[in-house]
C-alpha cells in the first residue's frame, strides 16, 4: 500500500471493526440496537488494545463518576453532538496521519482533502442513522441545525478548523451509533428524510 486514500480505508475499516466488537455484547435479537461508546477512550487506546475497553469497564468507570455537568452550549459554542462529531473526527483523521507515517506514505499536500474524508467517514458510519425517517426528534435536536448528511458533514468539517477549545468535552461523553446482530454492520438509515 503506498496511496494515502487506501491507508485511510484501511483506518476506516478498522475503526468499524473497533466499534462492532466492542458493540457485540450488547446486541441480542435481531434488528438495530442503540450502543454507546465513550468518546475518551479513543485517547486513551482502544484502538491499539481493544481487548483492555469493555462495556463492563464503561459502566464501572461511569459510576465512578461525580455529578453530570450541563452539556449545555456555552459562549456560543455549537450544541453537544456536532462538537462530539467534530472530536470524533480528528481523532480519525489523526489515526490516519499514525498510519500514514508508520508506512512511510507522505500526505503532505493532502491534509485538507484527509480532514474531509474524516468528517464523512465518521458522520456516514456514527451519525448518520440519526436522520433516518423513523427516528425520534431527540436524536436529531442533540446535533444542532443540519437537516441531511450532507449539511452535517460541513458542519463537523469546520469545527475540526476550530480550536480544540470550541469542540471541549465532558469526560462522560459519548457516540451513540446503531449496530445489527445481523453480520454486526454499522446500522445506516435505509432512507433519509429530505430537506
Amino acid at each position: 500500500m503506498s496511496d494515502w486514500r487506501e491507508s485511510g480505508e484501511l483506518v476506516r475499516e478498522r475503526w468499524r471493526r473497533c466499534f462492532l466488537d466492542y458493540a457485540r455484547d450488547d446486541c441480542w435479537g435481531d434488528g438495530l440496537h442503540l450502543c454507546d461508546f465513550p468518546v475518551l477512550w479513543l485517547d486513551r487506546g482502544v484502538l491499539e488494545e481493544p481487548w483492555r475497553f469493555t462495556r463492563q469497564n464503561y459502566r464501572s468507570w461511569l459510576m465512578s463518576l461525580p455529578e453530570r455537568v450541563s452539556d449545555e452550549p456555552k459562549n456560543g459554542r455549537p450544541l453537544g453532538g456536532s462538537r462530539t462529531a467534530a472530536t470524533v473526527a480528528c481523532c480519525f483523521y489523526n489515526d490516519w496521519s499514525s498510519e500514514n507515517q508508520r508506512r512511510g506514505i507522505r500526505d503532505y499536500g493532502h491534509r485538507g482533502e484527509m480532514k474531509d474524508y474524516a468528517a464523512r467517514a465518521v458522520v456516514e458510519d456514527f451519525y448518520a442513522w440519526r436522520f433516518g425517517a423513523d427516528i425520534r426528534p431527540v436524536y436529531l435536536w442533540e446535533i444542532g441545525s443540519p437537516k441531511n448528511v450532507e449539511s452535517f458533514i460541513e458542519v463537523v468539517r469546520e469545527l475540526m478548523d476550530k480550536p480544540k477549545s470550541r469542540r471541549r468535552l465532558s469526560d462522560e461523553v459519548t457516540v451513540e451509533f446503531l449496530v445489527s446482530r445481523r453480520g454486526l454492520t454499522l446500522g445506516l438509515p435505509p432512507k433519509p428524510t429530505p430537506e
